[in-house]
């Protein structure tokens, strides 16, 4: 037999076109077989409870159970759920995903074993603070669901240290740890002594109402020197020569410029501790300002005021002394001191409406310090502040008035009084020149 020609033929044409083929196929696909990628699948994550974050491969999905993650491709994957504080079960799967299905993977998550802490203190009613965190509750009280581990737990009580100032509790699951305080109530702090400063003129209706208010006040018993203080200033209006004004022009308009929001309207007008009181104009009546004081005796300022002023010949060497019961910040405020003279009195009046007697009237005023350091317990604050007089001014009658005061918010913290006391060279009574009476000018400022 010897076949047909013609087969062969046809079978090395058919190799050639395979060979050529072949070759287009790997020169078109860089020698790498083809693969068909099957239909995706998806992953379907549930959690109990639910709400844990899904996690794939490593990566956050951006997901929370119950979801499901679509168009996956097919193969396996690790995942992971995870909600803070909480134990997954179990930890992590390997999952494989199908093609055209879905697959489910379930976890269940339980919250970690926890302990408690008994807060107790002596005397009772204290705020618990755990962690520097409020937790809205008072001594006797147990605080439950507490993460196992390290905790720093502290109290407070108005008027007390807590000692320990804080306790370091280590808390244990299934456990109750114990933080027990004593509360030790603080002395009884530093009277408030409160001042009062009176913007007046020698010639201004309703002045010598508001003196005798003041004098009255006073002069009764628990108003006195140590509790309640006293400066006058003299304003150049309705009478430019008001003589205490001239005596001292540079202060009394410093001090009126430093109060010039309150006197919209004029004066008489009086501030307690930096505040107006009354208005403009119209300063309380004696029982309204009763009221007024009284509330603010309430204050505690938390230090006193004491001050020494041995009289020169030619003014007061004033030694201000600052004593604090607690630790407080007087940041803004600055150390203000007066000569002050009471009484300053004339033999006629100098002004237009019949007074003759004038009391606690600046004489000299400066500013000994003007940024006040924070004030410790137990480390006192020493100023010294040189003051001038005249020789006309009564060395028996003059006193040194120091206060502390904040600049920008003009309230006074807190004040003290010494009596002057005649130095060496120092005359204990220096009789005054009878004072001129000026006449009034036919303007000026309306009161």
């Amino acid at each position: 037999m010897g076949g047909h020609p013609a087969i062969p033929a046809m079978i090395r044409h058919t190799a050639s076109w395979i060979a050529v083929f072949s070759a287009l196929v790997a020169i078109s696909c860089g020698r790498v077989a083809p693969r068909f990628a099957p239909h995706p699948g998806s992953l379907a994550v549930h959690s109990n409870p639910p709400g844990a974050s899904i996690i794939l491969d490593g990566f956050p999905t951006g997901l929370v159970t119950p979801d499901t993650i679509p168009t996956l491709e097919v193969g396996e994957y690790v995942l992971r759920v995870g909600i803070e504080g909480f134990s997954s079960e179990p930890e992590s799967v390997v999952v494989e995903v199908f093609p055209d299905a879905v697959t489910l993977a379930t976890f269940v998550l339980s919250a970690p074993s926890t302990g408690s802490i008994e807060v107790t203190s002596t005397p009772a009613g204290a705020s618990i603070v755990l962690d520097h965190g409020s937790t809205g509750l008072v001594t006797p009280d147990t605080l439950v669901a507490i993460t196992p581990g390290h905790h720093v737990v502290t109290v407070s009580l108005e008027g007390h240290d807590t000692v320990p100032e804080t306790l370091a509790v280590t808390v244990v699951a299934d456990e109750m740890a114990h933080a027990d305080f004593t509360l030790v109530e603080w002395p009884p702090g530093p009277q408030k002594v409160v001042l009062l400063e009176s913007l007046s003129n020698v010639s201004c209706v309703g002045c010598p109402e508001l003196a005798a208010t003041l004098f009255g006040l006073m002069s009764q018993r628990g108003y006195g020197t140590d509790r309640l203080l006293l400066i006058k200033y003299s304003m150049n209006w309705p009478l430019a020569t008001d003589p205490m004004h001239m005596a001292n022009t540079a202060d009394n308009l410093a001090r009126m410029n430093y109060y010039m929001p309150y006197l919209n309207v004029g004066i008489p007008t009086l501030v307690g501790d930096g505040s107006l009181l009354g208005q403009s104009g119209t300063p309380p009546d004696f029982d309204g300002l009763v009221a007024l004081v009284d509330a603010m005796f309430a204050a505690d300022p938390g230090f006193t005021v004491t001050v020494e002023a041995p009289l020169s010949p030619g003014g007061a060497e004033a030694t201000v002394t600052l004593v604090s019961s607690r630790r407080v910040d007087l940041a803004g405020c600055a150390l203000r001191v007066a000569l002050v003279e009471n009484p300053v009195v004339f033999e006629e009046p100098p002004g237009s409406e019949g007074e003759t007697e004038f009391h606690w009237v600046m004489r000299d005023f400066a500013t000994a310090e003007g940024a006040l350091p924070a004030l410790d317990s137990g480390e006192p604050l020493v100023r010294t502040v040189s003051l001038t007089r005249s020789s006309a001014w009564i060395a028996e009658n003059l006193s040194v008035i120091a206060f502390v005061q904040n600049v920008a918010t003009k309230a006074v913290l807190q004040a003290g009084f010494a009596a002057a006391t005649p130095g060496a060279g120092v005359s204990v009574r220096i009789e005054s020149e009878t004072r001129a009476v000026s006449p009034e000018p036919a303007g000026g400022m309306p009161r």
